[in-house]
């Protein structure tokens, strides 16, 4: 509660295996939940599940977020107010790349696997962060070099569908008309050009 007092008991989500780098959001009714275990030994894989309050049971069935990489960890779990994006290190070795998957409200995998190569370092952190409109990375490209330079990098979370150079994610009213984007011409047929939120 409030008070940092525990409300019921421990439940235990994963007991089968040994589950590694749990990452936890609300997503408004419930909890989503990202981990790593290995299940699929000697496969490393990334999972996500979401779980009620009272009485605290899962939802469904595990999600393998992860692809075919024989090495997954360290999960960051988002809710962006529609659905669920996960991030984490994943990889063959001996270098690996930054993976984020979407996953739907109701837990459904959404579009495909994305990777983002980690340069030239052999291991890294990732922190993921939604910040009202789209994904922001914070990772650490090498968690065990003494000189690990921690970097920025914000994330477009769709695409551009009509071509216009503006997805909806920044600012494009109608992502199926090339016509309508942020700082087109504002003309007088009843439609909000420049996607400025007005007629």
């Amino acid at each position: 509660d409030k008070n940092f007092v525990p409300q019921g008991p421990i439940f235990p989500v994963v007991t089968t295996v040994a589950a590694d780098f749990p990452s936890l959001v609300w997503d408004g009714s419930a909890w989503g939940l990202s981990w790593s275990d290995r299940r699929a030994n000697p496969e490393e894989a990334v999972w996500f599940n979401r779980l009620s309050t009272v009485p605290a049971k899962l939802l469904a069935l595990d999600v393998k977020l992860s692809g075919s990489e024989s090495k997954n960890s360290q999960s960051s779990l988002v809710w962006t107010g529609a659905e669920f994006m996960a991030a984490w290190i994943g990889g063959n070795g001996p270098q690996y790349s930054v993976l984020l998957r979407r996953v739907d409200a109701s837990g459904a995998l959404l579009g495909t696997l994305r990777s983002f190569p980690a340069n030239n370092y052999s291991r890294c952190h990732t922190t993921l962060v939604w910040t009202g409109s789209r994904p922001v990375l914070l990772r650490d490209d090498d968690l065990f070099a003494a000189n690990s330079p921690v970097s920025l990098r914000m994330i477009a979370c769709c695409s551009d569908r009509d071509g216009d150079g503006v997805s909806w994610c920044d600012g494009d009213g109608d992502d199926s008309d090339a016509t309508i984007k942020p700082g087109a011409p504002e003309v007088c047929d009843g439609l909000d050009n420049d996607s400025d939120g007005s007629l």
